[in-house]
């Protein structure tokens, strides 16, 4: 799973606009987005206009839980070992505890009992080759290796990005199909693992890939995606292809050619040039947006910076934590609610403001508190001139009904302290930026 620096060529990057298509009409007065999410879908939709006021729209939440059991982060951890000599092998105590202090309940990859020590349950990797070709005959040993540890795992993954690190295999599609066939029949005919679901293939890119799986679909429970976007903005468009919309949807309708049921796991997305900052203020909301196009697990890559050089991670080689690690770390500790029994409520609720490239998500807690997500889906990083890009504050005023009884504001990339305070009111006025901000209403 060693990466390279992703050059994906894209166009130069202004900041798109936002499709009303995905997002309904965005008025330059006020408006209105939300969710209504099945347990395997993030999809936003209204969900009622009638009895609302002008302007207001009825909004159903998610529950908070199953957002943040979507979180990950990407290691390079395969039981006992790691690959190519890196740094979670050579101390993973100390990497599990990093990980376990993040707040995330999985990480893609596994560690032997990490669950039983740590709380963290891993993703099986089944990715066995002979000179670069994939070698079936190697599944078997390499799902041996979990034995006993079925329990600490939320899934199997098949092999990583083959599309372009197979290209000595002149029949690489075959050899990907036959290898998909045959990790599902060993897992299938294990009762300690067939209840597990089956990640498919990932790719390096949608185009001409997924598609080639069309024939082996019925043996993959997930699809699977990297969706690096060439150090644009999480919310980013297909730029060479505008027809095409959101990476994010050019992925998910691309991989769902290869799995035969319609939920995607992104397994890889992350950056490399970026600044420190920007990455901070990006990761909070790539989870959020994926989350709600539809994602239902994304893990980040990955947890340390990575081989000759390369700045992905979380965390430097001497596991010192990166801003990244903060904002992430915030972020899951202000939304963490383990209710996932509770049907959640609707809210109605109004913005009033400028909200062209306002992104919102609405969640519940257990306890009945609301946490409006809401953010700037603009670019931080102008990636052709090396620029950390400022975008000011929007001024916005959310309008509810009625008072809650408490409101609170936070934002992930500066603490988990509120950065403001309301009592029994109905009107909040925020000043939206482009990283991560969490209005909390009790009632």
């Amino acid at each position: 799973m060693k990466k390279r620096y992703r050059t994906r060529k894209r166009s130069r990057n202004p900041i798109p606009r936002v499709s009303i298509v995905l997002f309904g009409i965005l008025g330059a007065i006020a408006v209105t987005l939300g969710v209504l999410i099945p347990l395997h879908s993030a999809n936003q939709e209204l969900i009622s206009q009638s009895g609302a006021r002008p302007g207001a729209n009825v909004v159903r939440a998610v529950r908070a839980n199953d957002f943040v059991e979507s979180i990950g982060v990407t290691t390079h951890f395969w039981v006992n070992t790691a690959a190519g000599g890196s740094v979670e092998g050579k101390n993973p105590n100390a990497v599990l505890s990093k990980i376990q202090r993040l707040g995330v309940r999985f990480y893609r990859g596994y560690y032997a009992n990490s669950f039983r020590n740590y709380g963290l349950k891993g993703m099986a990797w089944v990715d066995t080759r002979r000179n670069d070709i994939l070698d079936p005959g190697g599944i078997r040993a390499s799902l041996d290796r979990y034995r006993g540890y079925e329990r600490e795992l939320i899934a199997i993954e098949g092999p990583n990005e083959y599309d372009l690190n197979g290209g000595r295999d002149r029949n690489k599609w075959r050899t990907l199909q036959t290898y998909t066939r045959e990790i599902a029949q060993q897992v299938r005919s294990r009762p300690e693992l067939r209840s597990l679901p089956i990640v498919g293939p990932s790719m390096a890119s949608p185009f001409n890939t997924y598609s080639q799986l069309a024939s082996v679909r019925q043996f993959i429970d997930r699809g699977n995606i990297h969706p690096y976007s060439g150090d644009l903005r999480p919310e980013s468009y297909w730029d060479e292809h505008p027809p095409n919309g959101h990476y994010i949807e050019v992925w998910k309708r691309e991989a769902s050619k290869a799995s035969a049921a319609p939920r995607i796991w992104a397994t890889e997305v992350g950056w490399n040039d970026t600044p420190d900052r920007v990455k901070a203020k990006y990761a909070p909301r790539t989870y959020a947006w994926f989350f709600k196009r539809g994602v239902e697990r994304t893990t980040v890559f990955q947890t340390i910076d990575g081989f000759n050089g390369e700045k992905w991670g979380l965390l430097r080689p001497d596991l010192s934590e990166k801003p990244a690690y903060f904002s992430i770390k915030n972020f899951i500790s202000i939304l963490n609610d383990r209710d996932a029994t509770f049907s959640p409520d609707s809210l109605t609720y109004t913005l009033k403001g400028d909200t062209r490239g306002i992104e919102t998500l609405l969640l519940q807690k257990g306890n009945g508190t609301f946490e409006l997500l809401i953010w700037q889906a603009a670019s931080c990083w102008n990636r052709d001139r090396k620029l950390e890009v400022t975008n000011p504050n929007r001024n916005l005023v959310l309008t509810l009904p009625r008072n809650v009884r408490t409101a609170r504001v936070f934002m992930p990339l500066l603490g988990t302290s509120p950065v403001q305070n309301f009592r029994s009111t109905n009107s909040i006025p925020i000043a939206v930026p482009d990283h991560m901000m969490i209005v909390e209403l009790s009632a």
